[in-house]
């Protein structure tokens, strides 16, 4: 059982480091682009933002069912 959740807690993990890497790429993009592309890499980094949000819900979500499983 303690390894499924340190699985999934490195899962977890993996996605969020990616969320991470992900806004930070289209944060240096959207420096650099013409302002209708700037546009397009604000409303995609919104989108990163909230899947990242979401993950960490997940995230808690998982510590919490694992603090009332004991």
């Amino acid at each position: 059982m303690q390894k499924q959740s340190s699985d999934y807690d490195g899962c977890i993990r993996g996605l969020l480091n990616t969320c991470n890497c992900q806004i930070e790429d289209v944060e240096a993009c959207a420096q650099k682009a013409t302002p209708e592309l700037r546009e397009l890499c604000e409303h995609l980094k919104s989108l990163l933002i909230a899947n990242r949000e979401t993950v960490k819900c997940l995230m808690f979500a998982d510590e919490n069912n694992f603090r009332a499983s004991r």
